[in-house]
């Protein structure tokens, strides 16, 4: 598979370089780990390459944590930043719910 920007919910599941999801303001209402692995990390930057989500995995096999959002809005884009982010590997999930 690869990854869906293009849907809503936007699907990761390829971790290998960073994933734009916009360069300007998007409204999030969820995000969910889909993964294996207690401890793995999920972390968004902003366009300017600054931290300003992240999403730790807290349940084992199988699992999934989430955040729930009232629309939060992302002001200055939303990047998955592959370099931050950490345990993410072959069957692990990310969704991205747009509001």
């Amino acid at each position: 598979m690869a990854n869906r920007v293009a849907s809503n919910p936007i699907v990761l599941d390829t971790f290998t370089s960073d994933v734009v999801i916009s360069t300007g303001r998007v409204k999030v209402s969820k995000i969910t780990i889909a993964s294996a692995t207690a401890g793995d990390i999920v972390e968004f930057i902003d366009k300017a390459g600054n931290p300003v989500f992240r999403l730790v995995q807290s349940y084992g096999t199988p699992g999934s944590s989430t955040e729930d959002f009232d629309q939060f809005v992302f002001e200055n884009g939303l990047t998955f930043d592959t370099s931050a982010s950490t345990g993410l590997g072959s069957g692990d999930l990310v969704f991205i719910y747009l509001a």
